[in-house]
């Protein structure tokens, strides 16, 4: 659903549609655990899902997960589309471009296995005392 200056006819989200039909699966999980941090359509599949789109005059993507809103740039072709998002997913894993930048071509750096065992306890930790 396009928001602000866009409309159903805007050329970036008529990009961004033909981009969304080309990609492969995993594409898709990475886009909607972009704009809305899970990588799963609910029940009633894309229209559901409640995804708006929004204009944005910075060069890079960026999506507000609990909005479910993407915020595009103003692409001028599929090439530049599939590069910011190609960008986007690199950076989503990091918690996004505010925590570490990964520069496009260079893969994105995974957690320790002791950072994330310690990140699983604290969740765990943090539930059960919210829970009792």
């Amino acid at each position: 659903q396009p928001i602000g200056r866009l409309s159903k006819s805007s050329a970036v989200l008529t990009l961004l549609i033909d981009e969304l039909v080309a990609m492969d699966n995993s594409r898709r999980q990475k886009f909607l655990e972009l704009v809305t941090a899970n990588p799963r359509l609910p029940a009633g599949g894309l229209p559901q899902a409640g995804i708006k789109v929004a204009p944005r005059a910075q060069a890079r993507i960026w999506a507000q997960t609990c909005a479910k809103t993407l915020y595009l740039p103003d692409y001028a072709s599929a090439e530049e589309l599939r590069s910011g998002l190609d960008e986007a997913f690199a950076n989503a894993a990091l918690g996004g471009f505010h925590e570490c930048t990964v520069p496009l071509g260079e893969p994105a750096p995974r957690l320790s296995t002791t950072t994330e065992a310690a990140a699983a306890a604290a969740v765990e930790a943090a539930l059960a005392e919210a829970l009792s």
